[in-house]
C-alpha cells in the first residue's frame, strides 16, 4: 500500500471531523471550536513516506473517531499533552508526553481523545509505503510490531525526541524547499529509530547469557531487575532485545519453559500434579490449571486419569 492511500484516509477522516481544508495538495486543515483550536498538516513525499503533524491549543478535550484506518508501519510520537487510544478488542493504551509508538495493520475502530497539557497538545505520525518497507526489510525487522498491533517503544531516546521537536517546529504550510527539509528531517528520525533498534554483538551475547540463566533457573522466581544486573544490560534494553532476538517477552518465555516442562513431567514421570506444579515454579493450583489449559487445550488432570 502506497502512502497515497494513507493520505486518502486522512482526507476522509478530516472531512468526517469537519475540519476546514485549506491546502489540498499538502493537506493543511484547521478545526475551530469555542475554546479550542486544532491544526493538521500532512505531507506525502513521493508516495513513499508520509508525515502528519497535529497541533492543538485550548482548554477543551478533542474527541475524534474513525473506522478502518490502515497502517503499513506508522511511527507516532507524542510531544505535548496525552492521548487515549482505544482499538476494538485489541488495545486500550494511554500515552503521555515523550511516548513513541509503532503501529502496523488495520484497525476496525479507533477513538482518540487528545487532552491538552498546559493548553497545548502536539504529535506527529510518520508512515512508510509497503515498497519502502520491503526495501528496508532487514533494518526494520527488530523494530516492527506484529501485524494488526500497536506497541510502545520501550526505550524512548532523548536525541530522537529532540529531532521530532525540530520537525514539529518547521513550517506548517511549507514551500518546495521547506518540503525538502521536512522530508530530510523525517528520514533522519527514521534512520535514528533503526539505529536504536539494532542489536550489537555485545548485546546479543548478553541476551544469550540471559537465556542460559532462565533455562537453568526458570523454576525459581526470576525478576527482570535481577536478570538485568546479572547480565549487565539496562532493563529497558534487556526487554526490547530479548523480544527482538527470541520473539517472546521474558515473561512469556519463562511461562513457555515452565509449561512445556510440566507437560513432559506429567507424561513421563510418576509425579502428582502438585509436585509438578511446585517443581516448575507455580504455587497456586487454580492458576496453574488455567494457564495449562490455555496453552495445551486440556487440564493437567486429563493427562493422568
Amino acid at each position: 500500500m502506497s502512502t497515497a492511500h494513507i493520505f486518502e484516509q486522512y482526507q476522509a477522516m478530516l472531512k468526517n471531523w469537519e475540519y476546514l481544508v485549506k491546502d489540498k495538495r499538502n493537506l493543511t486543515a484547521c478545526l475551530e471550536e469555542k475554546d479550542a483550536h486544532s491544526k493538521v498538516c500532512i505531507n506525502n513525499f513521493n508516495d513513499s513516506m508520509l508525515l502528519m503533524r497535529i497541533y492543538s491549543l485550548g482548554n477543551e478535550n478533542i474527541y475524534s473517531q474513525l473506522n478502518e484506518f490502515s497502517n503499513n508501519l506508522g511511527l507516532y510520537i507524542i510531544m505535548e499533552g496525552h492521548d487515549s487510544f482505544e482499538f476494538s478488542k485489541q488495545h486500550n493504551i494511554q500515552t503521555h508526553k515523550g511516548d513513541i509508538m509503532l503501529i502496523q495493520g488495520e484497525f476496525e475502530y479507533i477513538r482518540k481523545i487528545t487532552t491538552p497539557e498546559n493548553n497545548r497538545a502536539s504529535m506527529m505520525h510518520l508512515e512508510l509505503s509497503r515498497h519502502r518497507i520491503d526495501e528496508w526489510n532487514d533494518e526494520l525487522k527488530s523494530a516492527m510490531p506484529q501485524n494488526g498491533a500497536l506497541q510502545k517503544i520501550l526505550c524512548p531516546n532523548k536525541s530522537l525526541l529532540n529531532k521530532a521537536k525540530l520537525l514539529l517546529l518547521q513550517s506548517q504550510e511549507p514551500n518546495y524547499i521547506e518540503t525538502l527539509k521536512l522530508e530530510s528531517l523525517s528520514l533522519d528520525i527514521l534512520s535514528h529509530l533503526f539505529e536504536l533498534n539494532k542489536i550489537t554483538p555485545k548485546q546479543k551475547t548478553k541476551i544469550d547469557d540471559a537465556v542460559d540463566i532462565i533455562r537453568n533457573e526458570f523454576h525459581h522466581s526470576l525478576s527482570i531487575s535481577s536478570l538485568s544486573r546479572r547480565v549487565g544490560l539496562n532493563e529497558c534494553y534487556l526487554k526490547r532485545d530479548f523480544k527482538a532476538q527470541l520473539g517472546f517477552s521474558i515473561g512469556d518465555y519463562i511461562r513457555q519453559l515452565r509449561l512445556n516442562t510440566a507437560l513432559e513431567l506429567l507424561l513421563n514421570e510418576n509425579k502428582s500434579i502438585k509436585e509438578v506444579m511446585y517443581f516448575v515454579g507455580y504455587s497456586h493450583i487454580g492458576y496453574f490449571n488455567k494457564i495449562f489449559k490455555q496453552k495445551f487445550g486440556y487440564f493437567p488432570n486429563d493427562i493422568i486419569k
